[in-house]
């Protein structure tokens, strides 16, 4: 779709920044010939603009309609306009205050409302002067009188709006020109963008298989609308500092500038990934739109029950109750038959109850994972499982100290469970005897497995010897 081009006789308020230039101005108001966005997850996106120019002469100065109003002044590239002498973005102008500042001195249309009948009057007058609170105007029998600004009864009335109020910003360069038609080219970086992922799964009914859907959600808080533009998801913590946003901006400039094979697969850039979606998308101010980036079925799943408590080396009376947390396990799978990164986002889990209808069950959320990299989501606590613990026997040597601790799981459940748990350490230790199988690491962690039939419980004692901490001279 070519630019529409049209040269303004006037345009004496977006030509403030450039008032010395006595070229005519070229205003560009239509959408552009080529849109790619570029959306980051951090309110941030990378915009390329492409629009269709005349020859330019020199010092010529052009203005721009449709760019994002949170553009990144500082980020903003030119190409194809020639050598650029200087930029600004001009802000939105269109308002009640300016359009009475414009009409000073001119004859405009004063409305009353009677505020007892409710019935409206029109006269013309002249607004001769405005101070902020009034405005001093001059009625056709030549009086002269003040009108408050703020009383309701009274408004002022305009025909039309006058051509240098733009009602957005507008972008507006000077160059030294060009010799013929070409093509323009914006690259910038702007706020009020963005995308994050979503994810739902399916869980099976017995717990061991699911089903999973990613969706990209998108907004935009521009203040613009984007039309018909190529969409880039771009996955990864990219770093918004200075001058981080600069080499991104130029390294997608150049990842950009080539052909891409297969445009629906994600591509790596810097450590980061690309999801180039396939089709144009339009995405309206103020909007949120879902799309799906990531479909996954039959996947295998892993529910189990986990409680970790910290070993502490004090003498202790307390019992203390818990209920163990409900944690889902999978392996994410390839992505576009890629082995490109899943990216990270929010996970909601849904299972079928025993009437077979789908109810929520917890969320909960991932990071940036590899394919056939294990997630695990914690989806809240296990009512029919509990777990009671005390200590039992605590003993204060020279150099360190014994503690037994005494577990017990129980479940309330009409079927057995399995429950996970584990013993964190802050200091050294080992363990000198148990009533079950434990399992020792070098993280200070640890863990053993109770199996528990249905309505039942089950017991454990063990007893570690913490070495004590010699303080430093």
């Amino acid at each position: 779709m070519n630019a529409t081009l049209s040269r303004l006789a006037v345009l004496s308020l977006l030509c403030a920044p450039f008032a010395t230039l006595a070229q005519a101005q070229l205003s560009l108001n239509s959408d552009p010939e080529k849109i790619t966005l570029t959306l980051y997850h951090q309110d941030l996106a990378h915009i390329q603009d492409q629009r269709a120019i005349p020859a330019l002469d020199a010092n010529q100065s052009v203005y721009i309609e449709g760019v994002s109003p949170k553009l990144l002044t500082e980020t903003l590239r030119i190409q194809g306009a020639g050598q650029v002498l200087e930029q600004s973005l001009i802000p939105a102008q269109l308002n009640y205050d300016r359009l009475l500042e414009t009409h000073v001195g001119k004859p405009v249309t004063l409305a009353y409302r009677n505020p007892m009948s409710g019935d409206e009057t029109l006269s013309r007058v002249t607004l001769l002067s405005l101070d902020g609170l009034r405005a001093l105007i001059r009625q056709e029998s030549g009086r002269v009188e003040p009108i408050d600004l703020h009383n309701g009864a009274w408004r002022f009335l305009f025909e039309e709006v006058p051509t240098q109020l733009n009602a957005q910003p507008v972008l507006g360069f000077r160059t030294q020109g060009t010799e013929v038609p070409g093509l323009l080219t914006l690259s910038y970086l702007s706020h009020g963008l963005g995308w994050s992922m979503d994810y739902r799964i399916n869980l099976a009914q017995n717990g061991r298989s699911l089903s999973l859907e990613g969706l990209a959600s998108l907004h935009n808080l521009s203040g613009t609308d984007f039309n018909n533009a190529s969409l880039r998801l771009m996955a990864g913590d990219v770093k918004q500092g200075d001058p981080e946003p600069h080499r991104i901006m130029r390294a997608m400039a150049m990842a950009d500038s080539y052909e891409s094979a297969a445009p629906v697969q994600p591509s790596s850039l810097q450590g980061y990934y690309i999801y180039r979606w396939p089709s144009e998308i339009t995405l309206k101010n103020q909007e949120h739109k879902l799309i799906p980036l990531i479909s996954a079925q039959d996947l295998p799943a892993v529910l189990s029950y986990q409680h970790s408590f910290p070993i502490i080396p004090v003498l202790d009376n307390q019992r203390y109750d818990a209920q163990p947390n409900i944690q889902l396990r999978f392996n994410l799978p390839n992505i576009m038959d890629t082995s490109s990164p899943a990216p990270a986002g929010n996970i909601r889990v849904f299972r079928p109850d025993t009437e077979g209808e789908m109810q929520f069950i917890g969320a909960g959320s991932i990071g940036n994972l590899g394919s056939g990299e294990e997630a695990s989501v914690t989806l809240g606590q296990a009512m029919d499982l509990s777990i009671q613990r005390r200590q039992v026997m605590f003993t204060d040597n020279e150099d360190s100290l014994l503690i037994q601790y005494e577990v017990t799981a129980s479940n309330s459940a009409r079927e057995s469970r399995q429950v996970d748990l584990s013993a964190q350490f802050q200091q050294a230790w080992s363990l000198t005897e148990s009533t079950h199988v434990m399992q020792e690491d070098n993280a200070g962690k640890l863990s053993w497995t109770m199996n528990l039939p249905a309505m039942g419980a089950e017991t454990i004692r063990f007893t570690v010897e913490l070495k004590k901490r010699m303080p430093r001279n």
